[in-house]
């Protein structure tokens, strides 16, 4: 059992430090307007590998900004991220966009 915590405690470490280099590129893009389509998804993709709750508050953000540039991507983005994590999630309805 003490196998199984430990690496569980190692997983969640490696998920904090990957956290903190997305944090870093989620304020990049956001405070300098990218608006490089690659960039963004590949940070999203990225976020969608995080599975803790403050990723999933990073993905949300990026998902908002995405929204202003390309509507159909960010949408597509949170269907994937219902299909992986559930429907419980994530907060921003997909009705509100699609008007």
């Amino acid at each position: 059992m003490d196998n199984i915590y430990d690496l569980v405690k190692k997983l969640y470490e490696l998920y904090e430090v990957l956290y903190l280099d997305l944090v870093d590129d989620v304020s990049y893009i956001i405070k300098k307007n990218i608006r490089n389509t690659k960039f963004i998804e590949n940070t999203l993709d990225n976020l969608l590998n995080v599975p803790t709750d403050k990723a999933y508050n990073l993905f949300i953000t990026l998902c908002n900004y995405y929204m202003t540039i390309d509507k159909e991507a960010a949408l597509n983005y949170i269907d994937i991220y219902q299909e992986l994590y559930g429907e419980e999630k994530p907060k921003i309805k997909k009705k509100d966009y699609k008007n």
